[in-house]
This record gives C-alpha cells, sequence and structure tokens, in this order.
C-alpha cells in the first residue's frame, strides 16, 4: 500500500508540476465542518490517526495555542481514546469511554479547577 501511494505521489508531481509531501497512512480521519456551513468540512481543520497511531491534528482547538490548558487536554484524552479505533465501527464503538472522559471534565469543573488552565490567552504580533 505505501508503495502504491508513493507511486501515485510521484504520478501527480509529475503531470502537475507540482512537489507534494507525503506524511503517511491514516487509518481513519475526520474533517471538521466549517463554521460559516456545518454541512462543508474544511481542508484545514481535522483529526486523524495514522497507521502507527500517532495522533494528527490540525486547526481544531487542541493545537491552538489561545485555548485553555483545560480543554486542550480534554480534547487530547478524548483523542487519545478514539486513536485505539481503526475504522468508523471501532471508533465509534469506544464512543461510551468518550462520554466517561466528558462527565470527568464537568465534574472538574463543578469541583475547583486552577483559573489559569481556564484562561484565554491571546499573543500579539507586530505589525
Amino acid at each position: 500500500m505505501l508503495y502504491d501511494c508513493l507511486e501515485l505521489k510521484e504520478s501527480i508531481e509529475k503531470e502537475t508540476g507540482f512537489a507534494l509531501t507525503f506524511e503517511g497512512i491514516h487509518k481513519w480521519i475526520a474533517f471538521v465542518h466549517s463554521k460559516q456551513n456545518n454541512i462543508l468540512p474544511v481542508p484545514n481543520r481535522y483529526f486523524g490517526v495514522y497507521d502507527d497511531g500517532t495522533i494528527k491534528v490540525r486547526g481544531i482547538e487542541a493545537r491552538r495555542h489561545d485555548t485553555p490548558l483545560f480543554f486542550r487536554k480534554f480534547q487530547h484524552e478524548v483523542l487519545e481514546i478514539m486513536s485505539k479505533g481503526n475504522n468508523i465501527n471501532e471508533v465509534k464503538s469506544l464512543l461510551p469511554k468518550v462520554k466517561d472522559i466528558y462527565h470527568k471534565y464537568v465534574q472538574l469543573l463543578k469541583e475547583k479547577v486552577p483559573l489559569d488552565e481556564l484562561a484565554f490567552t491571546k499573543r500579539l504580533s507586530k505589525f
């Protein structure tokens, strides 16, 4: 399969003249919907798992620097559980565990979470 992907990559590069990168083969990948249209996915907002179990995230809160630590930790725990699934049906079968993590974080919010883990930050850049 890897050979087929690399062969396809080379063929596309030859036909288009554009260089492509090959990061790996995903077991599964989910594209997040657009904020303007909840039916359309956005190509730069996704999460998925490579066939070696490595999690890949782009454009979601877990990746953003301004997202509070508490919410990033929550998303990472959920993705760790989901990464155990090899296909959509296996990921769906893990949803009870995902719900458990959700309830754990709701309980943590009801108890005491350090304020610095709930604070939003914003980086200022030079103009």
